[in-house]
């Protein structure tokens, strides 16, 4: 039995790193030209496989330009990056049905609906995080329209205890509601490791003044 989850586990790896590849193939330029996006970085940004990220969320779009934002030797360097979904989106009715077999490829997965499933789910990210697994989170626990950063959920330090490294990235302009209106700006903090020694209220100011 052990067996057969290391396997499946080994299977699924491949698959959300073989999609993520293509992604950013394609759509790398893509979105950097769509977005008019501008790029920073804190220094020659030494992140690696395991690392725990953390930004703040303005659209749908955030974390498909996160990555599309990391340079492709950098992220060859961390996948796959599993990204935690609001249950929700799944039962988004402008998505088509054959968009969310696609998510789950991405490396994409639902939060849990109930309370319990919430709960077994935050158990499964930490245990992935310790695994050194690389997880994009976002903490605000909602997209958040306002140019200033929301206050964080409160499981952030359950998270951030339990991963080896942390990454801050800075989302501007990604909050307009208009396509043609968004001109991104992301901004790379410098990898901490381990991470800072931060309660959730600092570690959102932290980000909240992280510009470029």
């Amino acid at each position: 039995m052990i067996m057969d989850a290391q396997l499946k586990q080994k299977a699924g790896n491949l698959i959300h790193v073989t999609t993520q590849i293509l992604v950013y193939v394609f759509g790398c330029l893509l979105f950097r030209w769509l977005f008019s996006t501008s790029i920073s970085y804190a220094d020659n940004l030494p992140i690696k496989k395991g690392t725990l990220i953390v930004a703040n969320h303005q659209s749908r779009f955030d974390p498909f330009l996160i990555l599309f934002c990391l340079p492709p030797h950098k992220l060859l360097g961390v996948l796959p990056v599993r990204f935690p979904t609001n249950h929700d989106i799944y039962h988004d009715q402008r998505l088509n049905p054959w968009f969310f077999p696609v998510l789950t490829m991405l490396g994409c997965f639902s939060i849990g609906q109930n309370q319990q499933q919430k709960m077994q789910t935050l158990f499964y990210l930490r245990e992935i995080i310790q695994q050194k697994t690389t997880v994009m989170l976002f903490p605000e626990g909602k997209t958040n329209r306002e140019i200033n950063v929301a206050d964080f959920k409160q499981g952030i330090n359950f998270f951030k205890d339990s991963a080896h490294s942390m990454i801050f990235v800075r989302l501007q302009g990604m909050h307009k509601e208009k396509l043609a209106d968004k001109q991104a700006t992301v901004t790379f903090s410098k990898v901490f490791n381990p991470p800072p020694a931060m309660n959730g209220i600092e570690l959102a100011k932290y980000l909240d003044e992280l510009r470029s």
